[in-house]
């Protein structure tokens, strides 16, 4: 009987032992899964701040897209006014008309104050 009993207990400390070592192999993973959620999380949380980022200058890109375009269209219409100016002068010019000085003040009158600035 004592030897049973002995036979016995043995079994169940083998069993304890393999079932507390399957228990710190348990804490180990998880352990580990936390450490990966954390680094996961923190790469998460940088990709979203980076997005955001990204986004807001987007944004400022086609403001400035746009105002360029505006810019453009405008560059766009003086240059086709001052070409008319040009032809007309040359029109004058060969009907023998003294048309110089008209045609300096169709071109001041045409280009945008901001321009005029940079020609003086």
């Amino acid at each position: 009987l004592f030897r049973s009993n002995t036979v016995s207990l043995e079994d169940e400390l083998k069993k304890a032992n393999a079932a507390r070592a399957q228990l710190e192999t348990y804490k180990r993973q998880v352990d580990d899964l936390h450490t990966k959620l954390s680094v996961e999380s923190k790469r998460a949380d940088t990709l979203a701040y980076d997005i955001k980022r990204l986004e807001e200058k987007q944004e400022a890109l086609l403001k400035e897209k746009e105002r360029l375009i505006i810019q453009l269209d405008t560059l766009k219409e003086t240059n086709e006014e001052l070409r008319c100016a040009q032809f007309q002068r040359d029109n004058l010019n060969q009907a023998g008309v003294a048309g110089v000085s008209a045609y300096a003040n169709i071109a001041a009158e045409i280009l945008p104050v901001e321009y005029r600035e940079i020609g003086r």
